[in-house]
């Protein structure tokens, strides 16, 4: 059909990543002889390989490749996309919610949303208090992610989700109790193995689903004797600095890294 209203008429194709060679033929004949009345825009999802059957249907000169935004650019298509979409997105609560989300674009809509429904179900507005009124679920995930860095003595992976957890507004000492919770249970089955108690005792003694409880025995086994005892003196040395100088990132950090040390 013939454009209306308009020089050229603009269609839009989304999807063609997942369409085969034999589906995509019909368009494949239609883009070595294009109407010159209608301007195509064939959208993908994600970069196509260079053996795909469209990087060969069309002159490489129209190909665009369009990288997702990142860094500052995504806090700032975040905002942009947010008042499309109805909502006054501050900048500060843009950039948390990408340190907690990621970069998923689809995902960062929809933790937009969840946030502005936190002020009500006719707020529009979305700035850090309601960013952090939704954070619970990644709370609980970024402090199993951080047991599990300490676990695997991840120093980096360690750091960076001690640094989320602060961000989001945890409280310092109570980042402080559950290192020392870690610690606690990692010096009880160090204690269990040493006196030869059967690994279904020492995970009665730690109070943990049965796979958890292995993974601290396996961890106590693998460190040098009085290590586990050292770690917990550690942990006592870092609450009394912590309340001397109230200076919870420091602190924390350096107590983070020497647990990863072993």
């Amino acid at each position: 059909t013939l454009p209306w209203g308009s020089p050229r008429r603009l269609v839009v194709v989304k999807g063609l990543e997942g369409m085969g060679a034999k589906q995509g033929e019909a368009l494949a004949a239609y883009l070595r002889s294009p109407n010159p009345s209608t301007v195509l825009l064939l959208l993908a999802a994600q970069s196509l390989a260079s053996s795909h059957w469209l990087m060969h249907a069309m002159p490489a000169a129209c190909v665009v490749p369009v990288p997702p935004p990142t860094g500052r650019q995504l806090v700032g298509w975040l905002r942009g996309r947010a008042g499309t979409d109805g909502f006054e997105l501050d900048e500060d609560a843009a950039g948390l919610l990408v340190e907690l989300s990621g970069n998923d674009l689809a995902q960062l809509r929809g933790e937009v949303e969840k946030a502005a429904l936190a002020g009500g179900p006719d707020n529009r507005r979305v700035g850090v208090a309601e960013v952090r009124a939704v954070v619970g679920e990644h709370r609980l995930r970024h402090i199993f992610e951080l047991t599990r860095a300490l676990a695997a003595r991840d120093t980096g992976a360690a750091l960076a989700l001690l640094e989320l957890l602060l961000n989001t507004g945890e409280d310092p000492l109570g980042v402080l109790g559950m290192l020392g919770r870690e610690v606690r249970a990692l010096w009880q089955a160090a204690e269990g193995v040493r006196l030869g108690r059967r690994e279904e005792e020492i995970a009665r003694a730690l109070r943990r689903p049965p796979a958890a409880a292995a993974a601290v025995i396996e961890r106590a086994r693998g460190l040098a004797p009085g290590a586990p005892a050292r770690l917990l003196e550690r942990c006592w040395e870092a609450e009394r600095r912590l309340k001397l100088t109230g200076l919870p990132r420091p602190e924390l950090s350096l107590l983070v890294a020497d647990l990863c040390a072993g």
